[in-house]
């Protein structure tokens, strides 16, 4: 998944063909949590890593689906 910023949130940009998000997230979706722990504010690099730290187990990922 590629993450950019837009107005100061993490905003998906891309999912990769695959991914186990890709039937989950789409592009321009908002990322405002994962497990519980807020994103609103984090960079786009923050944010990928800390997906990638929790790749090994089931993330809750809270998102908003922009339109």
């Amino acid at each position: 998944m590629a993450i950019d910023v837009y107005n100061g949130q993490p905003v998906v940009h891309k999912i990769r063909k695959g991914s186990p998000l890709e039937n989950m997230l789409q592009p321009n979706d908002v990322i405002v949590a994962i497990d519980e722990e807020d994103t609103s504010c984090l960079s786009a690099a923050d944010v990928t890593s800390m997906m990638v730290k929790r790749m090994d187990r089931v993330r809750k990922i809270t998102y908003v689906r922009r339109p």
